[in-house]
């Protein structure tokens, strides 16, 4: 991801540097109870528009060092506020595979994950 100095203004939003990834695929998972949400948060090789600011297209390696060595959360709305998953806990499971970056996530009782459980579950999102 380039530096925020390096970014257009229309990339930059608030204080830190945010690209949205287009979800190539979301579901819910019910198991006995537990609620999870899986599926493709980027596909390679995909043209995805971010809004109506810019394109981009994802290469398949783009998120390995990443998913090495940094730990990675899950948000609701991209808001930092309202945290879903995060990988060092062991709520949010992340993996390239030859078709994009896969997901799976463990939601807890909060109201922002009961909003996105039954959103996603609606397909409203």
């Amino acid at each position: 991801m380039p530096k925020k100095s390096e970014m257009k203004p229309e990339e930059r939003w608030g204080d830190f540097n945010q690209r949205c990834l287009g979800a190539a695929e979301i579901r819910v998972v019910d198991e006995n109870g537990a609620r999870h949400l899986e599926g493709y948060a980027a596909v390679f090789n995909q043209e995805t528009t971010i809004g109506t600011y810019f394109r981009e297209l994802i290469e398949p390696g783009a998120f390995r060092k990443t998913l090495q060595e940094s730990d990675q959360v899950a948000l609701w709305g991209h808001d930092r506020n309202k945290p879903l998953a995060r990988k060092s806990v062991g709520t949010l499971d992340l993996r390239e595979d030859e078709r994009g970056l896969w997901f799976r996530m463990g939601l807890g009782s909060t109201s922002w994950a009961n909003d996105a459980y039954e959103s996603i579950l609606r397909k409203d999102v």
